[in-house]
């Protein structure tokens, strides 16, 4: 039995699957206080990437609850099905040994059924690597637990 029980909340998430096309440049990922080193460039360019591809679902907001899917803010470093108490993750997330590291948020990112077999996220991926660096790096910085 899934622990997801809101299958029409499934459907809603449908349009987290927009998939952008810009190009931004790959400079390694970061997260938290280190992150801020990272281009500002870059970093603006992963948050407008993050409001067109996944802001219709997450959001990221210290001590926020979720909308169709799980607030990210403190989510690196987690173990994945564990970031918000007041969310039901899949099975698949929630029984993961996984932690979100840069390096996992960008597989997911790139394609969560591939990353995490069965999960409950029907978010197509996104092929571009230099966007997905965008946006994992905006994510660190904005979910930073400073």
């Amino acid at each position: 039995m899934s622990r997801f029980t809101q299958p029409a909340i499934v459907l809603l998430i449908a349009g987290c699957a927009l998939v952008g096309t810009a190009s931004f440049g790959t400079p390694a990922i970061e997260q938290g206080p280190a992150a801020s080193s990272i281009d500002p460039q870059m970093i603006e360019a992963g948050r407008k990437s993050f409001e067109t591809n996944c802001g219709e679902c997450h959001t990221i907001v210290k001590d926020g609850r979720p909308s169709m899917g799980p607030n990210l803010w403190g989510l690196m470093g987690k173990k994945l099905g564990s970031n918000s108490s007041e969310f039901t993750y899949s099975d698949a997330l929630f029984n993961s040994t996984l932690t979100w590291t840069p390096e996992n948020l960008d597989k997911w990112i790139k394609s969560p059924p591939e990353f995490v077999p069965d999960n409950a996220m029907p978010y197509i991926g996104m092929e571009d690597a230099a966007e997905r660096k965008a946006i994992v790096a905006y994510i660190g910085k904005a979910s930073a637990q400073e």
